[in-house]
């Protein structure tokens, strides 16, 4: 799921630039019409969907991290994910 981003405006800014319907961007990219419709009004794809769907449009997905802020990955909030994941992977 991809989150802080408006992935809806990408998908459809992606698709009308390259003057594609909904049709025809699920039909080159593997998926349905009914999901091209859902994405661009607000369900946030994956990330692979995201890429497969702009690079059906023509377009490219670039992320840059360098403004993010550092994530201690050390910190107690992520030892609890790491528990957790491992819980749920046993």
């Amino acid at each position: 799921m991809v989150e802080g981003m408006d992935t809806a405006a990408l998908i459809h800014t992606a698709r009308r630039r390259a003057h594609l319907s909904q049709t025809e961007l699920a039909r080159r990219a593997g998926t349905s019409q009914a999901a091209v419709s859902r994405y661009e009004s607000g369900d946030s794809p994956t990330v692979a969907t995201l890429e497969r769907l702009l690079g059906a449009a023509g377009a490219r997905l670039h992320v840059d991290l360098k403004d993010a802020p550092s994530l201690d990955v050390r910190g107690d909030r992520y030892a609890q994910v790491r528990r957790h994941r491992a819980a749920v992977r046993a």
